[in-house]
């Protein structure tokens, strides 16, 4: 088993390992699972499954949300509990996604159940069960959103009041959920979902061994039936397959990131047969994965309670590897590309380290733009936006820099409103009611804008 033995000791809150710059996000609780997603001015949004100690052996449980606005880090409670003298977690598998108003999608579970979708309007957090049965197991969710910004889910469950199992699909239509059964033939670990150029479903799941036997499947939609394809099988029940991520790089073009007892592999769709090719060795108790595409090669990161967080990706049929953390296991990492080409990573310390940090965030920049990633102050206020301007009921002040309050004058000076924030953010949504119509100033700290009210 390959093995690094990497020592840092740096006393900055950021590490720099082969060219990765690394710092904490979150400290002093226990994260179980992490998911990260960039916005249109590249800046990372991770939500995450958190637990901190109260003492007296009660604890407080969390769904988090944390997006960087261009100097620090903002946090959101998505849903938060308490309980006393509880072992595990109470909320894992989360999963975030941004749409294209770049408002954030999370689905995560809760105790098994309820499974549930969470998401922000601009506003506030709207939560919706998507399935909800005490006798439903639920495990192995993972998301995708359409160009139009509809959740597509993908996850295992188990049935006891039926006894069934296998695997659902989810999406939304509306207000609702359409619900449909993929698979029923075996117990399944965990799933993978991509939407295919025709904005159907494709899925990546792995079965249960049974009867010494494991197997790696792909789901395709049609728009009336699914296809499943066998992907890898092995008749040792020591090979046990985890599914980390799919993605559709063109027609038939499917690749599929995954775990099989002490490796890493990768498998692409070839029309109706799939390659299969060895990546890395990885410790026997993984601790997830993740893949982007570059084009139509594979970008992964993986990791183990045994291995460090690893970055792989090929040059021409090679593979390359590069330690991310050099200090200690980081698991269940979640990878995006922004639009830069930057490499964005989330990750989590295990629950028996000894550091008080447990969330990270690591980015890589593009050779192309090396160093310029870190924007000035005098980039970010252009980054400044105000819209609809002109604007009737109501406008949004799109701004990257920490606001704590924000103060509108009119053309001769006066103070017409002053409005207190409790924090920061992003999107800022601001209502017109009792504003005459006319040309107004807005005072952001020391930034003016000009915007219209119309009638």
């Amino acid at each position: 088993m390959r093995k690094w033995l990497i020592l840092l000791i740096i006393s900055l809150s950021s590490v720099f390992a082969q060219n990765w710059i690394i710092e904490p996000v979150d400290s002093n609780g226990v994260v179980y699972d992490c998911s990260i997603a960039v916005d249109a001015m590249n800046y990372p949004h991770i939500a995450y499954c958190y637990r901190q100690d109260l003492g007296g052996n009660w604890f407080s449980y969390w769904v988090k949300y944390a997006q960087w606005n261009g100097i620090a880090w903002d946090f959101q409670p998505v849903e938060t509990t308490t309980a006393f003298n509880r072992g595990g977690p109470i909320f894992i598998s989360v999963k975030l996604r941004l749409d294209n108003q770049n408002h954030p999608h999370i689905a995560y579970i809760k105790d098994s159940v309820p499974f549930k979708y969470a998401y922000h309007n601009g506003d506030s957090w709207q939560i919706s069960p998507i399935e909800s049965c005490s006798a439903l197991l639920i495990n192995g969710i993972d998301m995708v959103l359409s160009e139009a910004g509809i959740p597509h889910i993908s996850y295992s469950f188990i049935d006891f009041n039926n006894s069934t199992h296998g695997v659902r699909y989810a999406f939304k239509n509306g207000d609702s959920w359409i619900i449909r059964t993929v698979w029923t033939e075996n117990r399944t670990q965990n799933t993978a979902i991509d939407l295919d150029r025709s904005g159907f479903p494709v899925i990546a799941l792995a079965d249960i061994p049974s009867n010494d036997t494991g197997h790696l499947y792909c789901a395709r939609f049609n728009g009336q039936k699914w296809r499943i394809d066998t992907v890898h099988w092995m008749t040792n029940q020591d090979y046990q397959y985890s599914v980390f991520s799919i993605k559709v790089s063109g027609p038939d073009r499917i690749h599929i990131f995954y775990k099989r007892s002490y490796g890493v592999f990768h498998a692409v769709s070839q029309g109706d047969s799939w390659a299969i090719e060895f990546i890395d060795i990885n410790g026997l108790f993984e601790a997830g994965g993740d893949m982007i595409l570059d084009g139509d090669k594979p970008n992964v990161v993986y990791s183990s309670v045994e291995d460090l967080l690893t970055f792989a990706y090929k040059v021409d049929t090679l593979w390359n590897y590069e330690i991310i953390e050099p200090r200690e296991a980081g698991l269940y990492p979640s990878i995006v590309r922004d639009n830069r080409e930057n490499l964005h990573v989330s990750y989590v310390y295990p629950f028996y380290s000894v550091a008080n940090d447990c969330l990270f965030y690591a980015r890589k920049n593009s050779p192309a733009i090396a160093g310029k990633e870190v924007r000035s102050m005098a980039e970010l206020k252009a980054l400044i936006e105000i819209y609809p301007n002109p604007a009737k009921s109501f406008f949004v002040i799109r701004c990257p820099l920490p606001v704590k309050e924000i103060e509108i004058f009119d053309v001769s000076g006066k103070l017409i409103r002053e409005i207190t924030l409790m924090g920061t953010g992003q999107e800022i949504k601001i209502p017109l009611k009792g504003i005459n119509p006319g040309i107004y100033f807005l005072q952001l700290g020391k930034e003016t804008k000009k915007f219209i009210v119309a009638k």
